[in-house]
């Protein structure tokens, strides 16, 4: 009995301290993750109104309701042509991750010409920013969900009427990222994967446009969507111990949560 108590203690010692070691290196990367920028907007003011626009998924489920779609439009349309404001479009515009596991995703150019993908014209969406970029300057820069979007495939979209400038806006002024490439799991070809770890979470978490998350058994589908993932995933694994280090980050921080729950419940 003392020798299974010895064994149990050790155990719960070594688990401790994998889960501590795993913490130091995942908190390392996320501060390591990508490359510092220092910009001195005071030597350089603005010297144009610029209005920003990022995240909006077009080709997720996100803009799927007609009032939100809607609500995108009249934006466009209306707000924004009734000033001269540059527009940035600051990353994940479109949205090439959030598809179900079950059956191969769309391309890049059927989700930015879509005029039906989630209900959402996406097409009428790049009309109504080629019209307002005859009275102003707008411009392209990508986030972690739209990473596949090339240069080439912007411009057979717009033919050159927004300009395209991959990760970095830096002008008159002002300086924008959309942030992913300084994280950990979205920074691209991070961490030994051909693709961003947050792609194959984003694939295995994802509902069909056919059967709309209505709140059931979400851990299993998910769990369910991971194991169909995973040859593709292994596939595209270019480094196996970082493979083995997300699982295990996941698997001690997890144990180590429960644990501290468990003893601020009895103690």
């Amino acid at each position: 009995m003392a020798m299974f108590a010895r064994s149990r203690s050790l155990g719960r010692t070594i688990l401790y301290g994998a889960a501590i070691a795993a913490c130091v290196v995942l908190i390392g990367q996320m501060f390591y993750s990508g490359q510092d920028v220092a910009v001195d907007l005071s030597q350089n003011p603005p010297t144009v109104k610029l209005t920003v626009m990022s995240d909006i998924h077009l080709g997720g489920p996100w803009l799927k309701t007609p009032k939100r779609q809607k609500l995108l439009m009249d934006f466009l349309t209306k707000r924004m042509a009734s000033t001269s404001n540059d527009l940035l479009l600051l990353g994940d515009v479109y949205d090439t991750w959030v598809h179900v596991s079950t059956a191969a995703p769309p391309t890049t150019m059927e989700v930015m010409t879509s005029s039906s993908m989630y209900g959402m014209n996406i097409a009428a969406f790049n009309k109504a920013l080629m019209d307002l970029s005859t009275s102003r300057s707008i411009t392209y820069v990508h986030g972690n969900h739209d990473d596949t979007v090339t240069a080439a495939d912007f411009n057979s979209v717009f033919n050159g009427t927004v300009t395209y400038e991959s990760t970095v806006y830096s002008a008159n002024g002002i300086h924008g990222e959309h942030g992913h490439m300084y994280d950990l799991f979205n920074e691209p070809n991070g961490n030994g994967l051909m693709r961003p770890f947050g792609y194959f979470v984003s694939r295995a978490g994802a509902v069909s446009d056919a059967s709309p998350d209505s709140g059931g058994d979400t851990v299993g589908r998910t769990l369910a969507a991971i194991a169909s993932l995973m040859p593709d995933f292994m596939e595209k694994v270019d480094n196996i111990v970082i493979c083995i280090l997300y699982v295990a980050v996941n698997i001690n921080l997890l144990t180590l949560l429960l644990n501290v729950c468990r003893r601020l419940r009895f103690t």
